[in-house]
């Protein structure tokens, strides 16, 4: 039988390819320290020097480039180029994706920057029963339905003297017999191309990212489940990037560059128990979900929001002729052009960077610059709902880049940024042959469409499968903030820690994220005072794989988290949820494996009426049982 996979638990070969170029990265100076313009790779002002040269709008400032990147004279921006400081750094986590974990670590996650394009197609088809495909809430009656899911995958990595290409497609269909209204199509694509127009002189990066998130979920590595579809949001995210560089000697290097992203939000917060939902009202009048018998068209629905997001950028890093010390000067603008908190908004920064190399595993930064923000109120229907924040003032920060040993990287840094405090953390530490720890924490001023536009453009999926940040090589997932404010701008404080054992047959994970929420625009309320609403969303997981044989394997977690909502004017809400899942599957030949898989949630409320059909309050609870076994065969 085929084995499921290497026996190498962490070895320093495959670990080594993991975090291909880290010690480079490191010593070449990236003078990122990390500060919140830098955090993720989207802040498209992580001025610094990779390996190969600069880039002063992404990842090889930060970190690691891929082996792929460095065959380019020089480096990708590794984002979109978004804006200083439009999203934090991404949670880490596996996204519920446990099957995947053990493959993960011990798969390179470059193929040595060989010229060739892989493809690669699965398909898979499972059946089974949902108990409450509709989400609806404790005293009342849920309806059954059979489940079939259909999953077909696409992928293709590889690079060309010019071109480079990390494409995964993988779209679901869900169709329930019994419960049509929740047949739907969800959109998965994770996708990158970057081009070199003029050799070592002009670039185009295309990214394109579409994944689903809940309404209700509290944030965490496995809170990809949605109940149902008036509980999903489907996120799109499309950006073009051209930029130029130039190479001024051994004197330093200088950037130019543009981008455009357009982020939206398809969400339909229609309910499953009430006239409007059963009688297609609502649906009808936009004929987005009603075309197909059920199934999700490309109209967009109600609820939905769309963020087109403009920036330029400049910079200049200076080169080897400054010996140990690295100096970058960017400037970035940014405007934003759409609903919510982003309508006619605008983000400008003008930032110094400065690295000095203290040794071979030491490097200290510092950043000083000056921003200035300004995120407009929202109204609805002629009643304003959120105050503007307006922000004018200096930002600095100071940190380090330690690298302990070749398979880690410890970066960190304290600072001023966006109005407040700020500690970011970014670290891929492997304290052991066997066991790995990565973990980020960061904060800023943010709206869930940054969000979502900081994770597209600074996530790609590896050959395991696993969506990573190819600066670190972290397993990444977009969290829910849980904000869920109309795009109303919020100060979002984020820290992950995920922790992977492997073992000669088990492997071992524990996931931990925590998210504090603040509005900084206020609500309005009764005679336009303004509202504050505060949150926080806790989550751990636990997660552990057995294999029974070579060609056996099972696995289970389970989740709890809690999320909590409080300010002046709204009411206090609380909602823990649980989550646990079983599965095992047979690989029967290379191409072909069968899997049963069981999954139960459950979450409860107070002041929560996302699916009660009267829209109340009070003491809630929602749970699903699900049971699918199914077939996935690859081409």
């Amino acid at each position: 039988m085929p084995a499921l996979f290497p026996r190498d638990p962490l070895g320093s070969a495959t670990r080594a390819a993991l975090l291909a170029g880290l010690p480079a990265a490191c010593l070449a100076f990236g003078g990122s320290a990390l500060a919140q313009e830098t955090a993720g790779p989207s802040g498209g002002s992580g001025a610094g020097t990779g390996t190969v040269g600069t880039g002063a709008g992404g990842s090889q400032g930060a970190g690691i480039p891929s082996a792929a990147e460095l065959r380019f004279a020089a480096p990708p921006p590794g984002a979109s180029g978004i804006g200083s400081g439009s999203g934090l750094l991404p949670a880490t986590g596996f996204g519920g994706n446990l099957n995947n974990i053990r493959d993960f670590v011990n798969t390179p996650l470059t193929q040595g920057g060989t010229r060739r394009f892989t493809f690669d197609g699965s398909i898979g088809a499972d059946v089974g029963y949902n108990d409450n495909p509709q989400g609806v809430s404790s005293g009342q009656k849920a309806q059954g339905s059979f489940e079939t899911r259909l999953t077909p995958s696409f992928s293709v990595n590889g690079e060309s003297r010019r071109v480079q290409v990390n494409l995964t497609y993988s779209p679901t269909l869900y169709y329930y017999p019994s419960a049509d209204r929740q047949s739907r199509i969800d959109q998965n694509l994770n996708g990158s191309a970057l081009a070199e127009l003029v050799p070592q002189t002009a670039y185009l990066n295309l990214r394109a990212y579409a994944a689903q998130t809940s309404n209700s979920n509290v944030n965490g590595p496995t809170s990809s489940a949605v109940l149902s579809r008036q509980d999903r949001q489907q996120v799109y995210n499309f950006s073009a990037n051209p930029y130029l560089v130039h190479q001024f000697g051994s004197t330093g290097s200088g950037r130019l560059g543009y981008s455009i992203a357009s982020t939206t939000v398809e969400s339909s917060n229609n309910n499953p128990n009430n006239n409007n939902f059963n009688n297609n009202n609502n649906f009808n009048n936009n004929s987005s979900f009603n075309n197909n018998n059920g199934f999700s068209s490309n109209n967009f629905g109600s609820g939905n929001s769309r963020t087109i997001t403009q920036t330029e950028d400049a910079s200049f890093t200076t080169g080897e002729d400054f010996g140990r010390f690295n100096h970058t000067v960017s400037l970035l603008g940014t405007q934003f052009t759409g609903s919510g908190s982003t309508r006619d908004g605008h983000r400008n920064t003008a930032t110094y960077d400065l690295a000095y190399a203290y040794s071979r595993s030491l490097t200290l930064t510092a950043r000083a610059g000056y921003e200035d923000l300004l995120y407009n109120g929202t109204s609805s229907n002629g009643v304003v709902t959120s105050l503007p924040y307006k922000l004018s003032e200096p930002i600095y920060s100071a940190g380090f880049r330690y690298v302990p040993n070749p398979d880690s990287s410890i970066a960190l840094s304290y600072g001023h940024i966006d109005g407040g405090e700020s500690f970011t953390l970014d670290a891929s530490y492997k304290p052991t042959a066997r066991t790995v720890i990565y973990a980020s924490s960061s904060s800023g001023v943010t709206t869930d469409a940054q969000q979502i536009q900081s994770f597209a453009s600074g996530s790609q999926v590896a050959p395991s499968g696993v969506t990573i940040d190819p600066r670190t090589g972290a397993p990444v997932q977009y969290a829910n903030s849980g904000a869920n404010s109309a795009n109303r701008v919020y100060r979002l404080t984020q820290t992950s820690i995920t922790g992977v054992l492997l073992l000669d047959r088990d492997t071992f994970s524990l996931g931990l994220i925590r998210s504090d929420r603040q509005t900084v625009g206020g609500a309005s309320g009764v005679g336009g005072a303004s509202q504050s609403v505060a949150g926080t969303s806790t989550s751990a997981s636990l997660g552990w794989q057995h294999d029974l044989s070579d060609s056996v394997r099972t696995s289970a977690t389970v989740q709890y988290g809690v999320d909590e909502t409080r300010g002046n004017g709204v009411a206090n809400q609380s909602s823990p949820t649980f989550s646990a899942n079983a599965s095992i599957t047979k690989v029967f030949t290379e191409k072909l494996s069968g899997s049963a898989n069981f999954t139960h949630y459950q979450r409860d409320g107070q002041g929560f009426g996302l699916v009660n059909g009267n829209g109340a309050g009070g003491s809630q609870s929602v749970t699903v049982n699900e049971f699918l076994v199914g077939l996935l065969q690859r081409f």
